[in-house]
């Protein structure tokens, strides 16, 4: 991976719950870390939820090497949410992480 491949400004985000005041929780995001990535889309299925049709996409992005980041977080690209799914470090020499990640669309 080169640097230059690095040309899509994101956002990882990791879901937080704090009191509501009435004994519940709200759920909240929260921003960890604002990068440079690269987003690849891998693949596409369709999905039937709720009599309606929508589109998964599979998508990988690789960002540079960030300890904090794991599966359950989620990236923010403009107004595309991505959920993460899985995190590697392929080559295992904290370089770079490639994030799993699946975007679901209406």
């Amino acid at each position: 991976m080169r640097i230059g491949d690095l040309r899509h400004r994101i956002t990882i985000e990791e879901k937080n719950y704090t009191s509501d005041g009435l004994g519940g929780q709200v759920e909240a995001w929260q921003e960890v870390l604002s990068c440079w990535a690269n987003i690849k889309p891998v693949r596409m299925t369709e999905a039937y939820l709720a009599q309606q049709v929508g589109a998964e996409i599979s998508h990988r992005v690789t960002i540079r090497y960030c300890s904090e980041i794991k599966a359950g977080m989620r990236v923010i690209y403009g107004d595309r949410i991505f959920n993460i799914v899985g995190v590697i470090d392929e080559e295992e020499r904290k370089r770079f992480l490639t994030l799993t990640c699946k975007e679901m669309t209406p």
